[in-house]
């Protein structure tokens, strides 16, 4: 990958690592998953259910329904793609219907999922 696309992957798995929220609520990665402490409630970082509304585009954005599959307006989810630029050439191949899960960071929905865009297909 670039450097470019380096850097951009550790900004995108940076802000969905380490997130605090109102009072006090802090999201951060562990060994085992996701800690989250305090007593308030998260204001972003809170994974949510999203079921992908197209097969893998040849862009980093995928349009998916939030909770409920082909229900509601669809939102874009950026996601973060090792060695790569387009989820049409990218493992795990997304198609309609599957499920991810996604986090709003600043009112911007990501990916929680990191693809691979090295892997050649046949």
């Amino acid at each position: 990958p670039t450097t470019q696309q380096y850097n951009d992957l550790i900004q995108r798995v940076t802000a969905l690592s380490n997130i605090t929220g109102r009072d006090g609520v802090t999201v951060r990665p562990t060994n085992n998953g996701v800690s989250i402490t305090g007593t308030g409630t998260p204001t972003a970082g809170v994974g949510r259910l999203a079921y992908c509304a197209e097969d893998a585009p040849a862009s980093s954005a995928i349009s998916v329904y939030l909770d409920t599959d082909s229900v509601g307006a669809t939102v874009s989810a950026f996601c973060a793609i090792s060695n790569g630029t387009q989820l049409d050439e990218a493992t795990p191949l997304l198609v309609d219907g599957d499920k991810m899960i996604v986090s709003d960071v600043d009112g911007t929905w990501y990916s929680t999922t990191v693809f691979n865009g090295a892997i050649a297909r046949s």
